[in-house]
């Protein structure tokens, strides 16, 4: 399963920018599962697989019993970049995913639009959850 993303992320830096020289961050991973696993409709045996692989990819740790925003929890497979821990959050009976979960490790001083600073502090704590997910046939299509 970790071995097809990463045939594909190569396939496509092949025939983009060429910026990987052939090797997969692990960030450029985690972000690419996370990215699949929160805004693609996957088969449960597909969900599954994943389930299995997140956490024999380097860098990627599990913790149990993680909250979501809306109060749901389930197994978090976090990654630790750039000062923020950044968790997906799926349900372990079914695999499909629940929403986010981001911890900032260490302060992060960012600038505004309009010049003035404002700091993220160590131990902020984001949270999403994602409550319904259908397969439409048309965009704006709601059920």
């Amino acid at each position: 399963m970790i071995a097809g993303i990463k045939a594909a992320i190569l396939d496509e830096d092949r025939r983009g920018p060429q910026e990987l020289n052939g090797h997969v961050p692990p960030q450029i991973l985690f972000m690419e599962i996370n990215q699949l696993i929160s805004e693609q409709w996957l088969a449960p045996e597909v969900r599954a697989a994943l389930f299995r692989a997140l956490p024999t990819v380097k860098g990627i740790t599990m913790t149990e019993d993680v909250p979501v925003a809306d109060g749901r929890r389930g197994v978090a497979f976090g990654f630790d970049d750039d000062g923020a821990r950044q968790s997906l959050v799926l349900d372990p009976q079914t695999f499909r995913y629940l929403g986010s979960n981001s911890t900032r490790l260490q302060d992060r001083t960012y600038e505004r639009a309009d010049g003035s600073r404002g700091t993220f502090k160590a131990g902020t704590v984001s949270l999403t959850a994602q409550l319904e997910a259908k397969i439409v046939n048309q965009p704006g299509q709601r059920s």
